[in-house]
């Protein structure tokens, strides 16, 4: 009787243990989709085009409750790929409750044109040397020649 009081108690001991994590794995999931919602608008692609590792996220031991809101937005106009940070601000019933920046990376899938091989200086482009693929883009200067020469 006294192991099984014993073996309850661990039980309940770890149980209780596991609740936050899970709450702050929960925030963390929808954190991750907010941010992908957010680039997704910001380069007008699908979720499935868009690759965004997070480098650094915010201590969710600090935030707690139901009802959090998640705001995204980057202190920036130009759209950028590649490493940034935006920042992101935790809201419950429309007060701050934290502003936090997040560092990401961000990668963007897009149809290019790539060479199959070298081509020299002054030399013929054949339509042979040239296919389309769906490539990922994570270079700021790349996606925006990729956009404009569609």
């Amino acid at each position: 009787m006294i192991q099984m009081r014993k073996f309850s108690l661990i039980f309940l001991g770890l149980l209780l243990w596991q609740l936050p994590l899970s709450a702050q794995q929960n925030q963390e999931t929808l954190l991750k989709a907010k941010i992908n919602e957010f680039f997704a608008k910001r380069f007008n692609v699908a979720q499935q085009n868009l690759r965004i590792t997070c480098l650094r996220l915010p201590n969710f031991s600090r935030i707690s409750g139901d009802n959090l809101t998640i705001d995204c937005h980057a202190p920036y106009n130009i759209k950028r790929l590649g490493r940034q940070t935006i920042w992101v601000r935790f809201l419950k019933n429309k007060t701050l409750v934290l502003k936090t920046p997040v560092t990401v990376d961000v990668a963007v899938k897009k149809r290019v044109f790539v060479t199959n091989e070298n081509i020299g200086f002054r030399q013929r482009i054949d339509e042979q040397k040239i296919t389309e693929e769906n490539v990922w883009l994570s270079d700021t200067d790349t996606y925006l020649k990729a956009v404009n020469n569609k």
